[in-house]
């Protein structure tokens, strides 16, 4: 297989590779994404407590 049937077979596969590797970057990221808000939400709680404990003082 030579010519335009390879070089159509060849970006067939490199798309296919390509969405593979941007949906398993997606996940990657999303993850990420959970726990920066996962580390913000307890921030805030930490703040809140930390107040407290000073006004109390």
């Amino acid at each position: 297989m030579f010519g335009v049937a390879w070089n159509a077979k060849q970006l067939h596969i490199l798309s296919y590779n390509l969405e593979a590797l941007v949906n398993t970057s997606a996940a990657g990221l999303q993850a990420l994404q959970t726990e920066v808000d996962s580390v913000a939400s307890m921030l805030i709680q930490h703040k809140i407590a930390l107040n407290y404990l000073l006004s109390s003082e």
